[in-house]
C-alpha cells in the first residue's frame, strides 16, 4: 500500500461496509460483529443514531481513498455539576494490513 497522509474525517453512510468489516475482521469483533451485504439494518440503525447524536462522531481514517481505520468518539460528561466536556474513545479498528505499524498512535 502506497504510503500517503491519512486523512481523518467524520464517517458517511457510504463508509458503514468498510466500517463493518474493519469491525468483524478484529478480534474481538469477530465475536460479536459479522459482516454481509447488504450490511444488516442494525449496522444503519446504529449509524443514524450516531449521526444525529451531538454527544458522539463516528470518524474513519483514510489512507489514499481507501477507509482503513475507525474510531467512536464520545462526549460525556462527568458530572451533572461539571461543565467540562470530556472525549472518550469508545472504540477502534484498523483493517490488517495497517495494524502494527503505529498508524493508530495518535
Amino acid at each position: 500500500m502506497k504510503t500517503g497522509a491519512v486523512v481523518f474525517r467524520l464517517a458517511k453512510r457510504d463508509d458503514l461496509p468498510a466500517i463493518v468489516r474493519m469491525l468483524a475482521d478484529d478480534d474481538l469483533g469477530s465475536q460479536r460483529e459479522r459482516y454481509e451485504e447488504p450490511i444488516p439494518e442494525s449496522y444503519t440503525a446504529a449509524f443514524e443514531q450516531i449521526e444525529h447524536d451531538a454527544n458522539h462522531e463516528l470518524i474513519v481514517a483514510e489512507l489514499n481513498g481507501v477507509v482503513i481505520g475507525t474510531l467512536h468518539l464520545m462526549f460525556c460528561r462527568p458530572s451533572a455539576f461539571k461543565v467540562d466536556c470530556v472525549r472518550r474513545l469508545n472504540q477502534c479498528a484498523w483493517i490488517n494490513c495497517i495494524r502494527d505499524r503505529g498508524l493508530a498512535a495518535i
